[in-house]
């Protein structure tokens, strides 16, 4: 399953569909990547919609100049100044 995300402010899916898919997924593995070379560059494990979670934090860090902020954000952040997004692919779930 891949998903482009897009949560830097607003969704662009409709809430109740993303809760319906979260609830469907329950635990799941997922990786972040990199949509100018298709490497992952975070893997991670959730419930929810924990997967929308880094990019929602990318945005707060971004707005308060975070000196001590991840890697993680930091490529995040660097992919959304050259007008790009990550995507999540969901590696494993249930």
């Amino acid at each position: 399953m891949r998903c482009r995300s897009s949560f830097s402010t607003t969704p662009a899916v409709d809430s109740a569909v993303l809760d319906q898919v979260a609830a469907e997924l329950g635990l799941y593995v997922y990786l972040l990547i990199d949509p100018r070379d298709g490497v992952p560059f975070y893997v991670g494990k959730g419930r929810g919609l924990r997967y929308a979670a880094h990019g929602l934090e990318a945005t707060d860090v971004a707005d308060v100049e975070h000196v001590g902020q991840s890697r993680k954000l930091a490529r995040i952040n660097e992919l959304r100044q050259a007008g790009l997004e990550h995507e999540i692919w969901i590696l494993r779930y249930g």
